[in-house]
């Protein structure tokens, strides 16, 4: 009977530990090439199977396969369905921020991923800033404003949650400089130059010279979403920080003298982020009309990635080595009681042990870097030049049509090289574009 509990409960551990990089490998080698629709298909599929009911708040899984998608459909053109998933990813993060203490016992238990993910704290802030970037593409400038402003209180309310404990108090988050920026550009449309001015400086942003930009003048932002961010794999924290070795060296030495088990030596799972070749983003000029500019970055996405896994990394480390010591506990259980089921119960920890993965999961349709270029203008027809030198070399054209006080943002999904996409919302658009390069 005994026997049957053991493997029992090894059958749990063992088919409890899975991990989701298979699954994400393969849509966002599609994604990478530019078969959007493939990847839309692939992702939905998925969702239909993890969220039945459409019910996206109790699906752990939702927030990064809604965000997912919701990137690939802005980028496609699908602003509304775009729309529609960041909204429930937002939703879904709100839901999934009140942790449960069964889902905090459950990591300790099983794994990291058994929990919901709620978005990396960045990644939280984003999915506001996309989502707005989204209004502004349909023409719903106010409830753009809105999600701006909720991107800034989301930010701050991140920021107070680390300073309320004291293993979170070190926590930095790097501020979102493309909600300022964004929150700056419309003031200064609705004539708040003061409130802009603020803006800019606490993004170290050259403030414009109104003297400069024509009156009654028309904005255009080209905001270039270049290459593609970082993504997480499954590793292995190095013995510096947590190791097996040492663990079975202190309990051998210990009063109870515990056997050695070789369950222990397996390691610590940790998240480590890579990228796929060519992912690094590409210099982009700009013309509209005579007026040529480079795209400079605003807000580099892998190396606020790469400095929140760094941060947030002994929490991590810190749950593996609670996780690996309760299973390293019931192991010697077994072995004090009968050599054995301890011999069996080892054998199955070992294999559980290296099952068990890091938690994955993460945006992975983000960009590298966030790039932008500014034009103001007179009312009027303006030619548009969008030129890309790397290999393969890419260049397109269109005509804007502009009015007094238009603000016209376009966006530039520069996936990989020779793959890009461009929105340009349609009421800034003339029948028939003559512009064409």
């Amino acid at each position: 009977m005994t026997r049957k509990v053991v493997l029992t409960a090894l059958t749990f551990f063992i088919t409890s530990c899975s991990s989701h990089q298979a699954f994400r490998n393969e849509y966002i080698s599609t994604y990478h090439q530019g078969q959007l629709e493939r990847t839309e298909i692939c992702l939905s599929e998925a969702i239909d199977t993890k969220i039945p009911s459409n019910d996206f708040k109790k699906s752990k899984d939702a927030v990064w396969l809604l965000l997912d998608r919701a990137t690939s459909r802005f980028a496609r053109g699908d602003t509304p369905g775009a729309i529609l998933d960041y909204n429930k990813a937002i939703e879904a993060i709100d839901y999934c921020n009140q942790s449960s203490l069964a889902e905090n016992i459950s990591q300790m238990v099983v794994q990291d991923d058994v929990a919901a993910y709620n978005g990396d704290d960045f990644e939280q802030v984003l999915a506001r800033v996309y989502l707005a970037l989204a209004l502004f593409q349909e023409g719903d400038d106010s409830n753009a404003y809105a999600l701006l402003r909720q991107a800034e209180n989301a930010q701050q309310k991140i920021k107070e949650t680390y300073a309320q404990h004291r293993h979170t108090a070190h926590y930095s988050l790097v501020d979102n400089t493309v909600a300022k920026y964004l929150l700056a550009v419309v003031s200064e449309k609705r004539g708040d130059y003061s409130n802009a001015t603020i803006l800019y400086n606490q993004i170290n942003f050259q403030v414009p010279d109104n003297s400069q930009i024509p009156v009654n003048c028309a904005t255009v932002l080209v905001i270039a979403h270049n290459g593609n961010a970082p993504y997480k794999i499954s590793g292995t924290c190095n013995g510096s920080e947590a190791s097996g070795v040492l663990l079975e060296m202190m309990l051998s030495s210990s009063s109870r003298k515990l056997n050695p088990a070789l369950s222990s030596l397996v390691g610590i799972p940790v998240p480590v982020l890579c990228q796929k070749f060519r992912s690094d983003p590409i210099p982009i000029h700009v013309a509209l009309d005579d007026n040529k500019k480079m795209l400079l970055p605003i807000y580099d996405v892998k190396a606020i990635a790469y400095a929140q896994l760094e941060q947030k990394k002994p929490a991590i480390v810190a749950r593996g080595v609670a996780r690996l010591l309760s299973r390293r506990a019931a192991v010697a259980g077994f072995q004090q009681n009968d050599q054995c089921l301890g011999a069996l119960a080892d054998f199955g920890m070992f294999v559980a042990n290296l099952n068990t993965k890091a938690d994955t999961r993460s945006w992975s349709t983000l960009p590298s870097s966030i790039d932008v270029a500014r034009f103001d203008v007179a009312e009027g027809v303006h030619g548009l030049k969008i030129a890309s030198y790397a290999q393969p070399l890419f260049q397109q054209g269109y005509t804007l049509n502009l009015k007094p006080y238009d603000l016209c943002i376009i966006n530039l999904f520069i996936i990989h090289p020779g793959v890009v996409y461009i929105q340009i919302p349609k009421r800034f658009l003339p029948k028939e574009n003559f512009y064409d390069s």
